[in-house]
C-alpha cells in the first residue's frame, strides 16, 4: 500500500488556540463564531480530527490554509527548517 498525505492535527488545534487566545476568545465563543458545535472543539482538544465541514469553518474562522496542516508521507514528524513548520502538499487546482 504507498503512503498518504496525513493530517497534522497537533499543528491545527495549536493555531486554532493561538488565534483563539490573542483574540482573547472564550471556546464557546470560537464555537459560536465559527459555526461548529462546543463538542466539536473538545473533541479537538482530545486529540480527535474534525469532520471536513468543521475544519472548513475553523479554518475560515482562523483565516488559516489548510494546506498547512497536510504532511506529504516524507515529512511525517519533520519540520522545514526554513519556515519552522511543517512541509504541506501544494493544493492541486
Amino acid at each position: 500500500m504507498s503512503e498518504r498525505a496525513t493530517f497534522d492535527h497537533d499543528s491545527f488545534f495549536s493555531a486554532i488556540d493561538k488565534t483563539r487566545a490573542s483574540e482573547s476568545k472564550t471556546w464557546r465563543q470560537v464555537a459560536l463564531e465559527a459555526g461548529v458545535s462546543q463538542s466539536t472543539l473538545t473533541r479537538l482538544a482530545q486529540g480527535k480530527r474534525p469532520d471536513v465541514d468543521s475544519l472548513a469553518a475553523l479554518v475560515s474562522w482562523a483565516r488559516l490554509n489548510a494546506n498547512d496542516f497536510v504532511l506529504a508521507p516524507d515529512d511525517a514528524g519533520r519540520r522545514d527548517t526554513n519556515r519552522g513548520t511543517h512541509r504541506h502538499v501544494p493544493s492541486r487546482r
